[in-house]
């Protein structure tokens, strides 16, 4: 991973996550805490520099877009914009189309 993936990565991980705890104060919705809670594990992970790790939280979230679309009919809400953007960094690192 260069410097490059690695920032633009943080990036959109800090913009995730802020989006995510913006959700969490309006939504009693269980599972978007566990959203955070991951998403703070790959930033994190990111910061320790341990590729290994890294590559297995980023795993850890890549379908949670994908997840919470099956559970939802509201589309437009911004921590799922930003959760897809997430999403397609990881697929882009990983070589997934």
């Amino acid at each position: 991973m260069n410097k490059n993936e690695i920032s633009e990565l943080r990036l959109q991980l800090q913009l995730s996550i802020v989006a995510i705890q913006e959700k969490i104060k309006i939504s009693e919705e269980k599972i978007i805490p566990t959203y955070l809670d991951k998403y703070n594990k790959a930033l994190i992970a990111l910061d320790s520099g341990n590729e290994n790790e890294i590559m297995r939280c980023l795993n850890l979230i890549e379908n949670c877009f994908r997840g919470y679309m099956e559970t939802s009919s509201i589309y437009e809400q911004e921590f799922l914009k930003e959760m897809s953007k997430m999403e397609t960094l990881i697929n882009n690192l990983s070589g997934h189309p």
